[in-house]
C-alpha cells in the first residue's frame, strides 16, 4: 500500500471507525450482484421449453417481474451500495470523523440491509404489477416499494453525513473526499428530484407512465453520481497502475466540480416545465448531452496519457483501467448514432455501464479489498474475470449495435426480432457469444470478492 492518498484512508478508516461500514456496503454490493444473476438464471428458465413448466412461477407476469428485480439489483442496489462504499472512505477523510458519523452510518447500512430483503421477495412471491419504466423500474407492491424507500433513505443519510462534515472548504483536499461530496450531493439532488416530482404527478396514471414520470428527473440526476464514482475509481486506479494519476490535482477538482451547475439546475425544470411534458424529458435529457461528456472526456483521455507513458504493467489494475476506458468511450461514441427503437439503444447502455462495472471490478481488486485487509484468491483469477467480462461486453456491445443497423428492434426476442438475412444473425450471434463470455466473467468476479469479504482477515 504504497500510495499516500491508500495509506491515509487506511488509517482513516481505522481511526474512525468507519472500515466495517465501508465493508458493509461492499459487501452489499456484491450480493446485489449475485441476486442480479439469481434473477437471470429464472428468467432463462423461465423461457425454457420444459424447464418453464417445473418452476412455481408461471407465464409473463413473472417474467416481467423476474426482470424488474434483475435490473434493480444489478444496476440500482449495486451502483448505489458501491457509491456507499465511496461515502464511506470519504467520511473517514474528514478531520473529524468519529463515533456519531459512525452510528449514522450503521443506521444507514441496516436500512440498504433492509431495502435488500424487501426489494428482492416480491418477485419471489410473485406479487405486484411491474413496471419497465427507465432508471428505476418499480413493482407496484408496498414490499417493494418499502424496500426502494429504505434504500434512498440509507442513501441519503450518509449523503448528508458527508457534506454535514464538509462545510469548511479546507477540509475537502483528498481525492476521494471530493469525489464523495460531488456525489453526496448528485444523491441528494436526485432524492429532492425525486420527491418533487411525487408531489407534482396527477392521480389516475396507470403504474408504468407513473413511474416513468416519477424516476426520469432522479434518475438522470443519480447518473452523475455514478458518473462521478467512475472518474474517481479512475483517478485512483490509474495511480497505482501507473504511478501517476490520470489527472492532475487541478484538474481532478475542475472535473468534478464541471459536473456541479447540471446536478443543482435539475429541481428547477420542475418550476420551468410541466411534469408531463415532452420538454421536461428533453430538459433532462440534455443534461447528458451537455453535463457528462467533457469531464469523463477528459479523464479518459488523462488515463489513456498515463497508460502510453507507463513504466510498469499495471497488473489487474491497469488492465480493468483500460477495459474500462475503452468500453466506456466506446458507448459514449454508440450514444451518438441512436436508431429510433433498435438495438443500438441497449449497446450504447450497456457499454457505458460495463466500462463503470470494470472499474468497479478494478477497484475492489486493487483498492478495496487490500484496504479491508482481505485475501485474493490468485491474480491470475482476477486477470480472468476481467478479460472475460471486458471482451465480452466488446463483442455483446458490437454484436447488438450491428444488429441496430440492420434494423433489428430491440425488446424483441424469437421469431420477433426478424432475423431474416445472414448478417443479422451473425450480428446477434456475436452478441450471444459475448453475452455468455461477460456472464461467466461476472460470475467469477463475485465468487473471488464473496471469497475474499467474507473469509479471515488476510495479513496486515
Amino acid at each position: 500500500m504504497a500510495d499516500p492518498l491508500l495509506e491515509r484512508l487506511h488509517e482513516a478508516l481505522a481511526r474512525s471507525g468507519l472500515k466495517r461500514e465501508a465493508r458493509a456496503w461492499a459487501l452489499l454490493a456484491a450480493w446485489a450482484l449475485a441476486v442480479a444473476g439469481l434473477f437471470a438464471l429464472l428468467l432463462a428458465l423461465a423461457r425454457t421449453p420444459v424447464v418453464q413448466d417445473l418452476l412455481p412461477w408461471r407465464g409473463d407476469g413473472f417474467f416481467r417481474k423476474a426482470l424488474v428485480t434483475h435490473v434493480d439489483f444489478s444496476f440500482v442496489v449495486w451502483f448505489l451500495a458501491l457509491l456507499g462504499v465511496l461515502l464511506a472512505f470519504a467520511a473517514a477523510l474528514l478531520p473529524k470523523a468519529g463515533p456519531a458519523g459512525a452510528i449514522l452510518g450503521r443506521i444507514a447500512v441496516g436500512l440498504g440491509i433492509l431495502a435488500f430483503f424487501l426489494m428482492a421477495l416480491p418477485a419471489l412471491l410473485d406479487r405486484g404489477l411491474p413496471a419497465l419504466n427507465n432508471y428505476v423500474p418499480v413493482l407496484e407492491d408496498p414490499i417493494f416499494m418499502a424496500g426502494l424507500v429504505a434504500l434512498f433513505l440509507a442513501l441519503g443519510l450518509v449523503s448528508a453525513r458527508l457534506l454535514a462534515g464538509m462545510v469548511r472548504p479546507e477540509r475537502a483536499r483528498d481525492e476521494l473526499a471530493l469525489a464523495g461530496a460531488a456525489a453526496a450531493l448528485a444523491i441528494l439532488v436526485s432524492l429532492l428530484c425525486f420527491l418533487i416530482a411525487l408531489g407534482q404527478l396527477p392521480k389516475g396514471l396507470d403504474p408504468a407512465n407513473w413511474a416513468e414520470h416519477l424516476f426520469w428527473g432522479g434518475g438522470h440526476v443519480l447518473q452523475f453520481a455514478y458518473t462521478i464514482l467512475l472518474v474517481a475509481i479512475w483517478q485512483v486506479l490509474s495511480r497505482l497502475a501507473f504511478d501517476q494519476p490520470a489527472l492532475s490535482p487541478a484538474l481532478y477538482r475542475a472535473a468534478l466540480f464541471a459536473f456541479l451547475p447540471f446536478i443543482l439546475a435539475a429541481p428547477f425544470f420542475y418550476a420551468r416545465h410541466p411534469i408531463l411534458s415532452l420538454e421536461l424529458k428533453n430538459a433532462f435529457a440534455d443534461l447528458f448531452l451537455y453535463g457528462l461528456v467533457l469531464p469523463s472526456l477528459v479523464a479518459g483521455l488523462g488515463v489513456l496519457t498515463c497508460w502510453r507513458q507507463r513504466t510498469q504493467p499495471g497488473g489487474a489494475a491497469g488492465l480493468a483501467l483500460i477495459l474500462s476506458v475503452l468500453l466506456y468511450g466506446l458507448g459514449g461514441l454508440a450514444g451518438y448514432t441512436l436508431g429510433p427503437n433498435d438495438t443500438r439503444i441497449p449497446a450504447h447502455y450497456h457499454a457505458v455501464i460495463g466500462g463503470v462495472n470494470l472499474a468497479a471490478m478494478g477497484f475492489y481488486y486493487a483498492v478495496l479489498l487490500p484496504l479491508l485487509g482481505r485475501p485474493i484468491l490468485g491474480r491470475k483469477k482476477m486477470a480472468v474475470s476481467l478479460g472475460l467480462y471486458g471482451l465480452g461486453q466488446f463483442l455483446w456491445t458490437a454484436g447488438m449495435f450491428l444488429a441496430g443497423l440492420l434494423g433489428v428492434a430491440r425488446k424483441t426476442a424469437g421469431a420477433a426480432q426478424g432475423l431474416d438475412s445472414a448478417p443479422k444473425t451473425i450480428a446477434m450471434t456475436v452478441m450471444g457469444v459475448g453475452g455468455v463470455m461477460a456472464v461467466a466473467g461476472g460470475v467469477l468476479f463475485v465468487a473471488l470478492i464473496l471469497y475474499g469479504l467474507l473469509a479471515k482477515r488476510s495479513r496486515p
